[in-house]
């Protein structure tokens, strides 16, 4: 009969190698879980932080518009996104007929941005969110309880990549108001439109006050980004001018690019014109009254 050897066994300094490695290998898959985790729950922070800011800062805006020398502060804490002001993103235009007479009040803007990279954190190429006001329906908001400035959140892919935009841009406020004139023994009826436009601007940047309520050409301002992690935001009013049309006929708004990396379909208008109604169908006057006033933005 033949006898069996036995096999020499594992030894126990090999063994313990084995043992190291897979544990290496276990640590290093959770930590590399772990890190993503982490990473994506403080981007979503960020998220949640960036649009809380930007719905304070738009209700700021619409606070300080049109007063000259008030001023609302924001902060902001940040780990990875990144804040910026992008000039001349936009251009409103006001068309107005008068009396056989075509006017054409032409505003461009600014918008204020918080950009977290979807590497990071992604919702979806389809996700945005109106976070101020919390209804939006028209591309000019009507009635004294309307607002100045729009706030919300679209992942949106620019440069190639996809990021999470927070977005505060002006948009137009129409209010109507109705005015009884006595001029001796005869009544009339004047129907007057107030338009109010904000204007984003830099602090360190905006020269003075507009002179008019149209801009032929953009406004030489530059980027400004915001790099520290922890800051404020600074809004303050900066006056603004005024024009009125007598003789109204009809009075359309209407919004257009005016940048190549923030196309149309960066917005979230839910039109690019629209057209102002008098306050009554009943005859007489009607008056535009437009206002245009900048808010500057500064801080660090």
């Amino acid at each position: 009969m033949k006898k069996l050897k036995p096999r020499a066994g594992v030894s126990p300094v090999v063994a313990t190698i084995i043992l190291i490695a897979i544990f290496v290998a276990v640590v290093s898959a959770a930590l590399g879980f772990t890190q993503t985790e982490l990473t994506s729950y403080y981007a979503q922070s960020d998220l949640n932080q960036a649009q809380s800011f930007a719905s304070n800062l738009a209700q700021a805006i619409n606070s300080v518009a049109f007063t000259f020398g008030r001023s609302l502060s924001i902060g902001y804490g940040y780990k990875y996104a990144t804040v910026a002001y992008i000039p001349n993103v936009l251009t409103y235009t006001i068309k107005v007929t008068a009396a056989s007479s075509i006017y054409t009040f032409q505003i461009y803007t600014g918008i204020l941005l918080i950009a977290i990279s979807a590497h990071f954190y992604s919702l979806g190429q389809n996700y945005e969110q109106t976070l101020y006001p919390q209804s939006y329906t028209r591309l000019a908001s009507l009635g004294g309880a309307g607002s100045y400035s729009l706030a919300y959140s679209k992942e949106y892919f620019t440069s190639g990549q996809a990021y999470i935009y927070t977005v505060i841009v002006p948009i137009p406020l129409a209010i109507n108001n109705t005015v009884s004139l006595q001029t001796g023994s005869t009544k009339t009826t004047q129907y007057v439109t107030k338009i109010y436009l904000a204007q984003l601007v830099p602090g360190s940047q905006q020269e003075q006050p507009p002179q008019s309520c149209t801009q032929t050409t953009q406004p030489k301002i530059g980027v400004v980004t915001y790099n520290l992690t922890t800051g404020y935001i600074s809004a303050q009013g900066a006056g603004y001018v005024s024009c009125t049309v007598a003789n109204v006929e009809s009075i359309t708004i209407s919004v257009s690019s005016a940048s190549q990396l923030y196309q149309s379909s960066f917005f979230i208008f839910p039109s690019t014109q629209e057209t102002i109604n008098p306050p009554s169908s009943q005859n007489g006057q009607w008056q535009l009254q437009l206002y245009v006033g900048p808010v500057e933005l500064g801080g660090a």
